[in-house]
């Protein structure tokens, strides 16, 4: 059984960071991050108001600012200027969404509380030690928030001077140090997972317990080997994997909106689907579709998760995770499950799910029948290859004319060994097409629509040259906008067996 340290239940910060909060509506790149902007604001709260006192020691008419986390965004909810004693509060009529909050001095230093349903306390320190100095009153479950970080502190210390001994040992030790080192790490491993099940039990149902439970790692079973079985490292890894997979988020409270409001959610969705789960389309789209609907307990979860996952697989740069994007959108957004999005962004959406799905992994491409640089006409579909290279290009396009000299010099290696290119001149202007054929020698398919009569730009989303794909002998999307290097080493493997 193994398990490990996570200490992320470290709240104060001491640097001096002018950017803690985040830029405002008219700064973001998308349409879509600004669905996180509103659901920031838009969270439902009781109907009371809050007041939290405030005293530090060592200011004195200085304006402090609260705020809140939003997945990895923080957002000002009051200010309030403190009196010649350093006293000051925060107050409001209507009630703080839950959350892990922060009062963050004017230096920009600042310390963090959980804000729930009682939001009538006070809170004192002192400006040269927040950490050290801060006591709350009138809030327990703030001061066993503080007592976990104090705690988690130590243990991360515990553990990073161990694993420090560990991989570089002080010249005096030998291996049985080492060992005992190996094993007080094991130990401190333990304890750390006591802890956590010790804050849970003791504050179930609560902010905190909910934080603690997510941030603990899974406890991986050890897993009961056939005998006769010829690779247990193998099977290990894969029994492993499986278990990580479907046991990553057991125990999150799904139905706590207050974890929005916390860095936590988006780190362990972030750390999910980037670090756990294998990176392949395939791999991902049944686990990620299933975490969707594990949120859909809670509106504003499900409305955060499903926007953050659609906007990780629309952004990445990971050739087939669009697949994973075009399967989100499909079956939460234009589905009619997303009752937060707007028709206007729906429209937009189902366009570019419109041009992309065409050329997803494992999807055939579309046949292009076009007129060759010889009159005759040519069929993509029946190209007799193994693997085919559709290639778009121009002459004058500054890339093409570094991609295409090395393109013509893998071909000469490869046609012999049923390879083929399908080269697609993007423009009409023929005598220059012809032109240049000619003085670069290339003996591949020569292709061009001048008349743009196969919608090749749409089938297969070309906005700019040079544009890779390759396809398998029955013209299905191995690969797509792939550098030439790349293209090369794809062949080579698929050459020698070993798959892309």
């Amino acid at each position: 059984m193994r398990t490990e340290i996570i200490c992320a239940g470290i709240f104060f910060q001491t640097s001096k960071n002018n950017n803690i909060f985040a830029p405002t509506v008219g700064t973001m790149r998308t349409r879509l991050i600004t669905v996180f902007l509103l659901l920031a604001t838009s969270l439902p709260v009781a109907a009371q108001g809050y007041r939290i006192g405030v005293e530090i020691g060592g200011l004195a008419g200085d304006t402090l600012l609260l705020g809140y986390h939003f997945g990895d965004r923080k957002f000002i909810a009051d200010t309030t200027i403190l009196d010649e004693n350093g006293k000051g509060t925060f107050t409001g009529s209507q009630p703080l969404a839950g959350g892990i909050y922060l009062v963050v001095l004017p230096d920009k230093s600042y310390f963090e509380m959980l804000i729930t349903e009682d939001q009538d306390f006070s809170l004192r320190t002192r400006s040269d030690n927040l950490a050290g100095e801060l006591q709350f009153s009138g809030s327990p479950l703030n001061n066993a928030f503080l007592e976990y970080q104090q705690k988690m502190i130590s243990f991360r210390q515990k553990s990073e001077s161990l694993r420090k001994n560990i991989q570089n040992p002080p010249p005096e030790w030998d291996t049985r140090d080492t060992e005992e080192a190996r094993k007080q790490l094991a130990d401190l491993d333990r304890e750390v997972e006591s802890y956590y099940d010790e804050v849970i039990r003791a504050h179930r149902g609560s902010l905190l317990a909910h934080i603690v439970q997510a941030m603990k790692p899974p406890h991986i079973p050890d897993f009961d080997l056939p005998a006769e079985c010829a690779n247990p490292d193998s099977l290990q890894m894969v029994l492993e994997y499986g278990y990580m997979r479907d046991h990553f988020f057991d125990g999150f409270a799904w139905a706590d909106s207050s974890m929005l409001r916390t860095p936590i959610l988006q780190n362990k969705l972030q750390y999910y689907i980037t670090r756990v789960l294998i990176q392949h389309p395939d791999s991902l789209a049944v686990p990620v579709l299933t975490l969707i609907d594990r949120s859909k307990v809670h509106p504003s979860v499900f409305q955060y998760v499903s926007a953050f996952l659609l906007n990780h697989f629309m952004q990445s740069k990971i050739m087939g995770h669009d697949k994973v994007y075009v399967r989100i959108a499909r079956q939460v957004y234009l589905s009619g499950e997303a009752f937060w999005a707007e028709d206007e962004f729906l429209s937009e959406l189902r366009e570019n799910v419109a041009r992309v799905a065409p050329t997803l992994i494992g999807e055939t491409g579309h046949d292009l029948i076009m007129e060759s640089s010889t009159g005759e006409w040519h069929s993509l579909h029946q190209v007799e290859a193994d693997y085919t290279v559709l290639y778009f290009w121009e002459p004058d396009c500054g890339h093409c004319k570094v991609v295409t000299p090395q393109l013509r010099e893998l071909y000469k290696e490869w046609k012999n060994r049923n390879i083929e290119v399908f080269a697609v001149y993007t423009h009409d202007n023929r005598d220059k097409w012809l032109d240049y054929i000619a003085e670069n020698r290339l003996e591949w398919i020569n292709v061009y629509d001048p008349m743009h009569q196969t919608n090749f730009r749409y089938w297969y989303h070309i906005i700019s040259t040079p544009a890779i794909y390759l396809l398998d002998r029955d013209k299905k999307i191995l690969a797509k906008r792939i550098s030439v290097e790349t293209l090369e080493d794809m062949v080579n493997r698929l050459l020698n067996g070993q798959g892309i």
